[in-house]
């Protein structure tokens, strides 16, 4: 069951907290605390967590939505020109892949850990898509 209370304790750097629930009753044992939600719950910071029959839990929410985290942008600089047929990718000015068109499509990869990108040949321009998803 999903229980609503407030933070009491935090513990262990934020990974984890304890609360007492609205509804009245003891405080909880720790309760782990989201990657995302570590160092945005203050003691009194309303939330939603699950309390499990063997004394573990999770925070689910602040009940606010806030939190004190900014998001980053990952930004890759990805240059594509197709050359005789072939799809000619610059993955931060590091490294140039030849990335051979087959079906009209092919997986390229810059760098380690590197996402994965489609590459076909469209009107005689080089789409890239990031993950299947976005064009660059």
């Amino acid at each position: 069951m999903v229980h609503k209370g407030k933070v009491s304790t935090i513990l262990d750097g934020g990974k984890f907290v304890t609360a007492t629930p609205y509804s009245g009753g003891t405080v909880t044992a720790p309760l782990t605390v989201p990657f995302f939600l570590i160092g945005a719950l203050p003691v009194s910071t309303p939330i939603a967590y699950v309390a499990f029959e063997d004394n573990t839990g999770v925070v689910l929410s602040r009940m606010d939505g806030d939190w004190n985290h900014t998001l980053q942008a990952v930004v890759i600089d990805i240059s594509a020109v197709v050359v005789d047929g072939v799809c000619m990718v610059s993955c931060g000015g590091t490294a140039d892949i030849n990335a051979s068109i087959e079906g009209g499509v092919c997986t390229i990869k810059c760098g380690s850990p590197a996402g994965a990108f489609d590459a076909t040949v469209v009107d005689g321009v080089c789409v890239v898509k990031c993950n299947n998803a976005a064009t660059i």
